[in-house]
């Protein structure tokens, strides 16, 4: 493209079309310098053009009349320093479908259906604005697109939705006073958010559907109901993001969704921290929640998520609730300060490896027909037992250590079978285990006592041999 400018244009009358004529007669590559003012009129681009402000970004405006548009259908277009105005409620402000478009530091403020819809071609745009209280802000369905730097405000609809095959990139940008979602993403295409800022929202931050695998990295959600939803058989990837402050939970996964999340940070979400349900499979590697107003995680109906290392600290109700049918695997995880460390209910049947458990109430509780295998595991500093199963529950548990402050390391309510393998168990007292009931199935193999010294003792219900004793730094075991 050449630099030559073509011609300046002076404010026009009411009616008067001078950029669009201006445009026509203008050498191709050549610079259309707008002088100061309101220009009204529709605009379609087909060859090779730079429009600027010929003042800088706030003096020239360009209002698109009702029923009208601009129209980007070929060509290298640059338009730099120009607010845009207007639009049609059924139509978009800027549509483009062929060519290459770049804006520099524009200001859209919309009244239309769309602010600025890609269908085609190739668009850049770097700073400025795009508002549009009648409608979404930018609508993505084909072509290649890359925002950096813009400030998406005042959104009627959607900030951002991404459909078909299209992998816009977003580098830098805010998205503020939404009143739809913040980030729509569906179809099959892969949308990057890097660095972004999504706040001020009425609804989800971020939704992902159908089979898109949109990417977040290094971003930040701030409010808003829900901060990422992840539906259909979406597989985002979301690295090193923070979601804060949700008016709900921080992050939602449900249906066959498969997201994975890598050095996430969930931060006093007044809902759940992370709630996986359907027959989700979402992969946690490394994310810590803290100060969830309910449950830290919480996993039901037939999902099978995989949490990976990582903190859950501080929440209000339990650090990991597991229900339903689900078959969660926890490996490496750290549970401090819940009332309750993890309770596992209803038929869940998780995997419970290398959890470090502590300053809570209970450190695991284990309800209705649940059955947790748990192994290489520590919980301490429990205010009451380390480990309740009750009535109706089994558990498989393997080199693990069971010690209970105030309580017995373990609480046995159940006839069901229980299996304790290794480790070390230890309660106040020195009472290690306490059975609830006659009908006890509980089968220990080379367990040791707790480490300061003090014989344990397995204290069994009404008549019978009485409490067996466990002599301290030795190993036990009950048929």
């Amino acid at each position: 493209m050449t630099a030559a400018v073509r011609s300046d244009l002076a404010a026009p009358a009411e009616g008067a079309a001078q950029i669009a004529r201006a445009l026509a007669v203008a050498d191709p590559g050549g610079t259309v310098a707008l002088r100061p003012g309101l220009y009204r009129e529709s605009l379609v681009f087909t060859r090779d053009v730079t429009l600027v402000a010929r003042e800088g970004p706030g003096s020239v405006v360009i209002e698109v009349p009702p029923g009208g548009t601009l129209l980007v259908a070929d060509g290298d277009i640059r338009l730099r320093g120009l607010e845009i105005r207007g639009g049609d409620e059924r139509a978009s402000l800027i549509r483009v479908v062929g060519g290459r478009l770049r804006m520099d530091t524009c200001d859209l403020r919309a009244t239309a259906a769309v602010a600025l819809h890609l269908r085609g071609g190739r668009t850049r745009v770097v700073g400025g604005r795009i508002g549009n209280p009648a409608g979404a802000g930018v609508v993505v369905s084909a072509g290649l697109a890359e925002l950096v730097g813009v400030a998406l405000a005042g959104i009627g609809g959607a900030g951002l939705t991404v459909s078909g095959g299209a992998t816009p990139i977003l580098r830098g940008c805010a998205f503020t006073d939404v009143e739809g979602v913040g980030v729509l993403a569906a179809g099959t295409g892969a949308a990057l958010l890097d660095r972004c800022r999504i706040s001020s929202l009425s609804s989800a931050a971020v939704l992902a559907r159908a089979d898109c695998r949109l990417r977040m990295v290094g971003s930040l959600v701030d409010g808003g109901q829900v901060g990422l939803y992840v539906a259909d058989r979406a597989r985002p990837t979301v690295e090193n993001c923070r979601f804060r402050d949700t008016a709900g939970p921080a992050v939602v996964t449900v249906d066959l969704a498969a997201p994975s999340l890598v050095a996430c940070v969930v931060d006093s979400p007044a809902g759940h921290g992370l709630h996986v349900s359907g027959r989700s499979a979402a992969e946690i590697q490394r994310c810590a929640v803290r100060g969830s107003a309910a449950a830290g995680v919480v996993v039901d109906g037939d999902a099978r998520p995989t949490l990976l290392g990582g903190e859950i600290v501080g929440c209000g109700d339990v650090g990991v609730l597991l229900l339903g049918a689900s078959t969660a695997c926890l490996d490496g995880v750290r549970v401090h300060g819940s009332p309750l460390g993890v309770s596992v209910e209803d038929a869940a049947a998780p995997r419970l490896v290398g959890l470090d458990i502590g300053d809570v109430d209970v450190g695991i509780q284990v309800r209705e027909s649940a059955h947790p295998r748990l192994s290489r595991s520590r919980v301490r500093g429990t205010a009451g037992a380390a480990l309740v199963l009750g009535p109706g529950t089994r558990a498989t548990v393997t080199d693990t250590e069971l010690v209970g402050d105030r309580g017995p390391g373990v609480l046995v309510e159940t006839d069901r079978a229980v299996s304790i393998d290794g480790g070390v168990i230890g309660g106040t007292g020195g009472e290690a285990v306490r059975l609830a009931t006659q009908a006890s199935r509980l089968r220990m193999r080379g367990v040791a006592t707790r480490r300061d010294g003090v014989p344990g003792t397995i204290a069994g219900p009404g008549p019978g041999p009485g409490p067996m004793a466990i002599p301290a730094g030795r190993t036990a075991s009950r048929p």
